[in-house]
C-alpha cells in the first residue's frame, strides 16, 4: 500500500494519502526532530523495543464487529461511551494506537526482519532529507498500520471508528482497511478542519459544528467521504447534564479566559503546527489586561490548561500570568474540575483557539473568539465570523455588546442557534 501511495498519480486518493504522509505535521515527534540528521536510526531503535516489547493494547468488550483507533488506552472508556451513544450501537474492540497490540503477524522476529528492509533506507534519507521528520515518522507508522490491520482482521472487524483523523497515517489506513472491505468513519475535533482535517478519505465523516458543515463546502476536493454525520462534542455527553434542563445564570460583568497552554507546549518542544497560538494567546492576555484596566467593574477567570496545572510547572503557570495581567486582578479555576463545568462561572468567555469555545456554544454560553495572527480562520461569510476579533477594538466592542444581553440573546443577535445542543440528534431536550 505505501509503495502505491508514493508513486501514485496527483489528484487520486493514494495522492491525498502521500500528501499527509510526506508533508503534514505531526505532534508524535518534538520540533527538535527535524534538525536531527539520525532521528531515522532513533525511531528504528524506538520501533524495534515496542515490537519486542509488551503492552496491553487492546479491550474487546463484545462480539460487534466494530472497533474504535485510539489514542490511549486510559481513554478507551469516554470514547468508547461517546461512539456507542452516537453511532447507536455497541463497539467490539478498542485499539490504542500509541500503546501497541500485543499479536504480531507471523511472529515477531519475522515482521522485523520484513519491516526493518523497508525502515533501513528511510532512515539513511533521512539524513540529509529536508523532510526527515515525516520520513522517520514513515518508518512508525509503516509497523503501527501492518500490527493495526493484523488485529482489525483477526478480530473480523467490519466498521472502524477512527478518533485520530489528523495523524499523519489515517489516510493510509483508510485505503488499507478500503482494500480490505472495512467501514471507515473518521471522527475530527471539534476545531476547524483546516487545521489538522483538511485532507480526509473515508466512508463517512462526523462533524460536530455548523462551520465544519462550512468548511466541508471548501475542502470537498480533499475531504474525500460519501455520507457526513453530525455529532455533539466528543464529551459531551459527560457535561451537557449539568446545563440542560437549568437556567444560564452567570455573573454579571465577569469574563473567562480559556488558555489552550501554547507557551508551555513551546517549553515542552512540542511540534509547531504552524498557527502562532502562542503569539495569538499572548496578544489576547495583553488586550484583556488594557480592558479590565479600562473596565475594573469586571471580573476575569482564567481557566488553565490541564498542562499549566501539573504541579512541577505551577509556579511556572503562576510567574506567567503574573507577567501577562501585570497589575490587574484575577482568579484561577478550582483545580480538579473540568473546564466544561465551568461555564457558567462566566458571563462572557474568550479564547485564542481552542476546542473548549465550541463546546462552550454547544451548551449555550456566550463565546467570544481571538484570531490573532490566523488570517486563514474563520472564512470570509461563515457563522463564527461576527464573534471573532483580532485587535482591542473589536475585542472591547463585542464585549460590550454582549455583555447587554441574555445568552439567548447572543445566540439569536450573532446567528448562532445552530452551534447548541437542542440543534443536535440525542440532544435536543427541553431548553430554559
Amino acid at each position: 500500500m505505501i509503495r502505491k501511495i508514493l508513486r501514485s498519480q496527483p489528484g487520486s486518493d493514494y495522492a491525498l494519502a502521500r500528501e499527509c504522509l510526506l508533508h503534514h505535521m505531526s505532534y508524535q515527534l518534538p520540533a527538535s526532530a527535524s534538525r536531527d540528521r539520525w532521528v531515522g536510526f532513533r525511531e528504528i531503535a524506538r520501533t524495534t523495543r515496542r515490537i519486542f516489547g509488551s503492552h496491553k493494547a487492546v479491550i474487546r468488550y463484545g462480539d460487534h464487529p466494530s472497533a474504535i483507533l485510539g489514542g490511549f488506552m486510559h481513554t478507551h472508556e469516554l470514547i468508547t461511551k461517546y461512539i456507542e451513544r452516537e453511532a447507536g450501537h455497541p463497539i467490539g474492540v478498542y485499539i490504542a494506537k500509541a500503546e501497541w497490540p500485543e499479536a504480531e503477524p507471523g511472529g515477531r522476529t519475522g515482521f522485523w526482519l520484513r519491516w526493518i528492509l523497508f525502515a533501513w533506507p528511510l532512515a539513511f534519507r533521512c539524513i540529509w532529507s529536508q523532510r526527515r521528520s515525516n520520513l522517520a515518522l514513515l518508518i512508525r507508522e509503516c509497523a503501527d498500520t501492518a500490527m493495526f490491520m493484523h488485529r482489525l482482521h483477526r478480530e473480523k472487524i467490519c466498521e472502524l471508528f477512527d478518533f485520530l483523523p489528523y495523524e499523519i497515517d489515517s489516510n493510509l489506513i483508510a485505503l488499507c482497511c478500503r482494500a480490505s472491505g472495512i467501514r471507515v468513519t473518521k471522527i475530527p475535533s471539534s476545531g476547524p478542519l483546516a487545521t489538522h482535517n483538511k485532507v480526509m478519505i473515508a466512508d463517512a465523516v462526523v462533524f460536530t459544528t455548523p462551520y465544519q458543515r462550512e468548511e466541508y463546502e471548501q475542502f470537498q476536493d480533499t475531504i474525500r467521504t460519501t455520507q457526513i454525520l453530525k455529532w455533539g462534542p466528543e464529551k459531551a455527553y459527560t457535561y451537557i447534564g449539568h446545563y440542560q434542563h437549568r437556567k444560564r445564570e452567570t455573573p454579571a460583568r465577569s469574563l473567562a479566559f480559556y488558555s489552550h497552554g501554547s507557551w508551555i507546549r513551546q517549553a515542552m518542544d512540542h511540534a509547531s503546527d504552524g498557527l502562532e497560538i502562542a503569539g495569538a494567546e499572548k496578544r489576547l492576555l495583553a488586550d484583556l489586561r488594557t480592558f479590565m484596566l479600562r473596565h475594573p467593574d469586571c471580573a476575569l477567570l482564567i481557566c488553565v490548561h490541564p498542562r499549566e496545572r501539573v504541579a512541577a510547572r505551577w509556579q511556572e503557570t503562576l510567574s506567567y500570568y503574573a507577567r501577562q495581567l501585570e497589575g490587574v486582578p484575577y482568579a484561577f479555576s478550582a483545580e480538579g474540575v473540568p473546564t466544561a463545568l465551568t461555564f457558567d462561572k462566566a458571563d462572557i468567555a474568550l479564547a485564542a483557539f481552542s476546542t473548549i469555545n465550541y463546546e462552550r456554544l454547544f451548551c449555550g454560553f456566550k463565546t467570544l473568539i481571538g484570531n490573532y495572527d490566523i488570517p486563514e480562520f474563520p472564512m470570509k461569510g461563515s457563522s463564527l465570523e461576527p464573534i471573532c476579533f483580532d485587535n482591542y477594538q473589536k475585542m472591547e466592542r463585542l464585549i460590550l455588546q454582549a455583555r447587554t444581553m441574555s445568552h439567548e440573546e447572543f445566540f439569536t443577535a450573532f446567528k448562532l442557534e445552530g452551534y447548541r445542543y437542542d440543534q443536535f440528534p440525542g440532544y435536543a431536550g427541553a431548553r430554559s
